[in-house]
C-alpha cells in the first residue's frame, strides 16, 4: 500500500467502577479502517488492479483518569493511561472486492484471520464544560452526559499473537 495511510474511525465507552483520587474505569473499543492501493505482479512492480486491506480492532481496557484537579479545583486538564488487550479481524480483498488468497506451492492462504495482542495508551483530556457551564448542565439533564472532553492520546498497539511466528503483524 506503498506510504498511504489507513483511515480508522473508532469508538470507545466505558464504565466507572471507582471514584476517589482519580477514576478507575472498564472499558471497550471498537474500529473501522481500511487502505486502498494497486496490486503487485511476480516481478513486484504496481498493476491496475485495486485491492484493499481492511481492519476491525477490538479492545478491553482497565482506565485510570487523574480528575482530581478538575473535580476540586476547576483545571480543565484531565492527563489519564490505560492498559489492555486488543483483537483486530482483518482481511484482504481482490480487485474483484473478493476475501483474497495465496497460494504458495500446494498450501493456499486465505487473506483473513484474527490477530490478538495488548495495547497501552497515555494521553490528556480537556473540560469542553468550560466554554458554557449552562449548556453543560442542560446537557447533564436531558441525556445524563455528566462532561465532554476533547482529547489527544498517544496508543502503542502490539499485535502479533503474543510474538508468534505465524501471525500476521498489524
Amino acid at each position: 500500500f506503498g506510504a498511504g495511510s489507513m483511515t480508522m474511525l473508532r469508538m470507545h465507552l466505558d464504565y466507572e467502577l471507582w471514584q476517589e483520587h482519580g477514576t478507575l474505569a472498564i472499558g471497550a473499543g471498537f474500529g473501522y479502517g481500511w487502505i486502498d492501493g494497486n496490486a503487485r505482479n511476480e516481478a513486484g512492480d504496481k498493476t491496475d488492479d485495486k485491492v484493499g486491506f481492511n481492519l476491525m480492532p477490538l479492545q478491553l481496557s482497565l482506565v485510570y483518569r487523574w480528575d482530581w484537579a478538575a473535580v476540586e479545583h476547576g483545571v480543565p486538564l484531565v492527563p489519564y493511561g490505560k492498559v489492555g488487550l486488543t483483537g483486530a479481524i482483518w482481511w484482504a480483498t481482490d480487485a474483484k472486492d473478493n476475501i483474497s488468497n495465496a497460494r504458495v506451492g500446494d498450501a493456499g492462504r486465505e487473506g483473513q484471520g484474527l490477530t490478538l495482542g495488548w495495547h497501552a495508551a497515555v494521553g490528556v483530556m480537556f473540560l469542553l464544560d468550560v466554554f458554557s457551564e449552562s449548556m453543560a448542565i442542560g446537557f447533564d439533564n436531558e441525556s445524563g452526559v455528566n462532561n465532554s472532553f476533547i482529547f489527544v492520546e498517544f496508543q502503542h498497539t502490539s499485535l502479533d499473537d503474543f510474538g508468534s511466528g505465524d501471525s500476521l503483524v498489524l
